[in-house]
């Protein structure tokens, strides 16, 4: 199994193996996914760009959640679960992640000092 991800094809990201399922069907195979170092692994990029792989993958199969999800019904479940519309945008746009994905670590930053001064304890590694 190969992982085509911003590292390129054949690559697994950090922290991650994958194997063949069992009994998989022909078109999609599924898998496996064995996380091997829970702080290295990156597990909301590989969801969102599993995401997009599949959307890239099956085009004609792909389709959003319509249903109302956690009592909210005027926005995509994508939305909220992301935080916004910007991952599904992203993903539709067929442009691919990268721009979005390269603005977390500045989010990153501004969130983790917003929050420093109400930490109970400090930050492992701060």
């Amino acid at each position: 199994m190969t992982f085509d991800g911003p590292a390129g094809a054949g690559s697994a990201p950090p922290g991650r193996g994958a194997e063949p399922a069992d009994d998989a069907p022909a078109l999609p195979a599924p898998c496996l996914m064995l996380v091997t170092d829970r702080h290295a692994f990156p597990s909301y990029r590989a969801g969102v760009e599993l995401l997009d792989a599949i959307h890239r993958l099956w085009p004609d199969d792909f389709a959003w959640r319509e249903a109302p999800y956690e009592f909210v019904s005027d926005r995509p479940a994508i939305d909220l679960l992301a935080g916004g519309p910007e991952c599904r945008e992203a993903i539709e746009s067929g442009k691919g992640l990268q721009d979005w994905i390269a603005g977390w670590q500045a989010d990153e930053e501004a969130f983790r000092e917003e929050r420093r001064e109400i930490l109970l304890y400090p930050e492992e590694g701060a």
